[in-house]
């Protein structure tokens, strides 16, 4: 018994056509022979070719347009903003000296290579402020990155900050956050203290006040070589 449900998506030709393509009313045509009657020699070939082929309509896809994107502005947070969320605040305590003592050693490291003093050494450099490289090499050091170099103050217009020394974790314009062995970070003001920094065997000392700038304007800024400098 035939099933109601199943549609019949084909029927048979009908006599009055069988018998104008030239075909018999028998059920069981051979589709082959019936092609290479009706095609040329040349093409049959093909017949095997084309009829080897499988059509799975059920997979077929659709292309679809590729619609155009558009781009979304990216919107950066303003001063006032950063302020507020506390990107530039660091604690005051919960840092430990241990924890940023890696610092200074990827500070030495950068500014070995940053200052070159091998080269610098072989070329005679003492470290003697009479020495032909020591423009070039203190040009160099105020347009260093002072993130994690230890700092000591030798000399304040604020007696209390004389001797304060500890690792560079933060510089902005007028200050430094430095941790100290005695895990406690400070806020150090530039322009009223002068700094010794030490790199292997070679001390130097700067004024904060020519560094009042941010990092990335100071590695541009060009500085006039000075003998002799006030607080």
């Amino acid at each position: 018994m035939s099933n109601p449900k199943v549609v019949k998506l084909i029927s048979e030709l009908p006599d009055t056509v069988l018998k104008k393509i030239g075909c018999s009313s028998d059920k069981n045509i051979d589709v082959d022979e019936f092609l290479k009657s009706k095609l040329l020699e040349s093409h049959h070939s093909e017949i095997s070719v084309e009829m080897g082929k499988h059509f799975v309509l059920g997979k077929v896809k659709h292309l679809k347009k590729n619609k155009r994107q558009v781009r979304t502005k990216t919107v950066l947070l303003n001063a006032n903003e950063k302020r507020h969320l506390g990107i530039y605040k660091l604690p005051k305590s919960g840092l430990k000296y241990q924890d940023v003592e890696m610092m200074y050693s990827l500070w030495c490291q950068y500014m070995r290579d940053y200052l070159q003093i091998n080269i610098l050494e072989r070329n005679g450099f003492t470290g003697d402020p009479a020495c032909k490289h020591w423009d070039t090499v203190s040009t160099k050091l105020l347009k260093a990155d002072l993130h994690g170099a230890y700092l000591i103050i030798i000399r304040s217009t604020i007696p209390s900050f004389v001797g304060i020394k500890g690792i560079v974790i933060l510089e902005r314009k007028n200050i430094f956050q430095i941790t100290g062995k005695d895990n406690i970070t400070r806020t150090i003001p530039k322009k009223q203290c002068e700094f010794s920094v030490k790199l292997d065997c070679y001390k130097f000392t700067f004024f904060g006040k020519d560094i009042c700038m941010r990092s990335s304007e100071r590695s541009v800024k060009k500085y006039k070589t000075q003998m002799f400098n006030f607080l």
